[in-house]
């Protein structure tokens, strides 16, 4: 998976994670929950450019993209939970 964009929005009694990124052509999956928490997943067929609208909505909301390489320290099992995920559809 091609991830796009992963924010953390932590801000008043929010502490979330939300994300998206490209498996196939037009699919993307996102994925979102409390940090520390179990990820839910979807996964949907839009453009590069609705994904891109997506993410600016949710810049608009709080959500501060982070670095990829850091996701441990935002959600430890993120990688396990969203990769076995994309691998299972």
């Amino acid at each position: 998976m091609d991830i796009k964009f992963i924010g953390w929005c932590n801000q008043a009694n929010h502490d979330k994670v939300w994300g998206i990124g490209a498996t196939d052509d037009n699919e993307f999956m996102t994925f979102w929950g409390r940090r520390g928490n179990k990820l839910q997943t979807n996964t949907k067929s839009m453009s590069g450019y609705d994904a891109y609208k997506l993410i600016d909505s949710k810049r608009k909301k709080g959500y501060q993209e982070f670095d990829k390489n850091e996701l441990d320290k935002i959600h430890e099992d993120f990688r396990k939970q969203v990769f076995v995920v994309q691998l299972k559809g």
